[in-house]
Protein backbone atom coordinates (compact mmCIF):
# COMPACT_ATOMS: atom_id res chain seq x y z
CA UNK A 1 0.00 0.00 0.00
CA UNK A 2 2.84 2.41 0.80
CA UNK A 3 4.38 1.80 -2.64
CA UNK A 4 0.99 2.49 -4.26
CA UNK A 5 0.70 5.79 -2.41
CA UNK A 6 4.23 6.80 -3.39
CA UNK A 7 3.66 5.83 -7.04
CA UNK A 8 0.35 7.72 -7.14
CA UNK A 9 1.94 10.82 -5.58
CA UNK A 10 4.81 10.69 -8.05
CA UNK A 11 2.39 10.24 -10.96
CA UNK A 12 0.40 13.35 -9.93
CA UNK A 13 3.58 15.45 -9.67
CA UNK A 14 4.89 14.18 -13.01
CA UNK A 15 1.55 14.75 -14.76
CA UNK A 16 1.41 18.34 -13.54
CA UNK A 17 5.01 18.93 -14.61
CA UNK A 18 4.42 17.41 -18.06
CA UNK A 19 1.26 19.52 -18.45
CA UNK A 20 3.11 22.74 -17.57
CA UNK A 21 5.94 21.84 -19.96
CA UNK A 22 3.55 21.06 -22.81
CA UNK A 23 4.50 17.37 -22.72
CA UNK A 24 0.99 16.07 -22.02
CA UNK A 25 -0.55 14.80 -25.24
CA UNK A 26 -4.27 14.10 -25.65
CA UNK A 27 -5.20 10.84 -27.41
CA UNK A 28 -8.85 10.35 -26.42
CA UNK A 29 -10.83 7.18 -26.98
CA UNK A 30 -14.33 7.07 -28.47
CA UNK A 31 -16.13 7.17 -25.11
CA UNK A 32 -14.22 10.31 -24.14
CA UNK A 33 -14.96 12.03 -27.43
CA UNK A 34 -18.66 11.26 -27.01
CA UNK A 35 -18.58 12.78 -23.52
CA UNK A 36 -17.00 15.98 -24.87
CA UNK A 37 -19.53 16.18 -27.71
CA UNK A 38 -22.45 15.60 -25.34
CA UNK A 39 -21.34 18.23 -22.82
CA UNK A 40 -19.96 20.77 -25.28
CA UNK A 41 -16.66 20.98 -23.40
CA UNK A 42 -13.36 21.39 -25.18
CA UNK A 43 -10.65 18.84 -24.55
CA UNK A 44 -8.32 21.70 -23.50
CA UNK A 45 -10.71 22.74 -20.73
CA UNK A 46 -11.18 19.14 -19.60
CA UNK A 47 -7.42 18.52 -19.48
CA UNK A 48 -6.85 21.71 -17.47
CA UNK A 49 -9.68 20.86 -15.04
CA UNK A 50 -8.48 17.27 -14.67
CA UNK A 51 -4.87 18.24 -13.93
CA UNK A 52 -5.91 20.95 -11.47
CA UNK A 53 -8.28 18.55 -9.65
CA UNK A 54 -5.97 15.55 -9.58
CA UNK A 55 -5.04 14.34 -6.09
CA UNK A 56 -3.24 11.26 -4.80
CA UNK A 57 -6.39 10.30 -2.87
CA UNK A 58 -8.22 9.88 -6.20
CA UNK A 59 -5.83 7.17 -7.41
CA UNK A 60 -7.78 4.16 -8.66
CA UNK A 61 -5.23 1.70 -10.02
CA UNK A 62 -1.84 1.38 -11.66
CA UNK A 63 0.88 1.50 -12.52
CA UNK A 64 0.40 -1.15 -15.12
CA UNK A 65 2.50 -1.66 -18.24
CA UNK A 66 1.34 -0.73 -21.72
CA UNK A 67 2.20 -3.64 -23.96
CA UNK A 68 1.95 -1.90 -27.34
CA UNK A 69 4.77 0.54 -26.49
CA UNK A 70 7.71 -1.85 -26.86
CA UNK A 71 10.15 0.94 -27.74
CA UNK A 72 9.73 2.79 -24.43
CA UNK A 73 8.73 2.10 -20.85
CA UNK A 74 5.14 3.36 -20.53
CA UNK A 75 2.85 2.84 -17.55
CA UNK A 76 -0.86 3.47 -17.06
CA UNK A 77 -2.36 5.30 -14.08
CA UNK A 78 -6.09 5.55 -13.53
CA UNK A 79 -7.89 8.04 -11.30
CA UNK A 80 -11.51 8.61 -10.24
CA UNK A 81 -11.85 12.37 -9.87
CA UNK A 82 -14.92 14.21 -8.62
CA UNK A 83 -15.44 16.75 -11.36
CA UNK A 84 -18.45 18.20 -13.18
CA UNK A 85 -20.87 17.00 -10.48
CA UNK A 86 -19.79 13.38 -10.67
CA UNK A 87 -16.99 10.84 -10.57
CA UNK A 88 -14.89 11.05 -13.70
CA UNK A 89 -12.66 8.20 -14.85
CA UNK A 90 -9.31 9.49 -16.12
CA UNK A 91 -6.54 7.35 -17.62
CA UNK A 92 -3.01 8.57 -18.27
CA UNK A 93 -0.09 6.88 -20.00
CA UNK A 94 3.20 8.09 -18.49
CA UNK A 95 6.76 7.60 -19.77
CA UNK A 96 10.08 9.28 -19.06
CA UNK A 97 9.49 11.60 -22.03
CA UNK A 98 5.96 12.78 -21.32
CA UNK A 99 2.39 11.65 -20.78
CA UNK A 100 -0.82 11.06 -22.69
CA UNK A 101 -4.40 11.50 -21.53
CA UNK A 102 -6.28 8.57 -23.05
CA UNK A 103 -9.64 8.45 -21.35
CA UNK A 104 -11.89 10.97 -19.64
CA UNK A 105 -15.56 10.20 -19.06
CA UNK A 106 -18.07 9.59 -16.26
CA UNK A 107 -17.33 6.50 -14.18
CA UNK A 108 -19.36 3.57 -15.43
CA UNK A 109 -20.27 2.45 -11.91
CA UNK A 110 -20.58 4.37 -8.71
CA UNK A 111 -17.30 4.03 -6.83
CA UNK A 112 -17.43 2.39 -3.43
CA UNK A 113 -15.15 2.96 -0.45
CA UNK A 114 -12.48 0.63 -1.88
CA UNK A 115 -11.56 3.33 -4.38
CA UNK A 116 -10.55 5.71 -1.60
CA UNK A 117 -7.17 4.11 -0.91
CA UNK A 118 -5.38 7.10 0.60
CA UNK A 119 -6.38 9.99 2.79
Amino acid sequence: MQDDKFNASLAVVRLRDFYQQGKLQVVLNRKSKLFLDKTGRSYRMVVKDAIESLETSQYFRGPSPVHHHEEEDVTVYEFLVILYQGHMYIKFYISALGAELHSFHPAEKAPDRTFLKFK
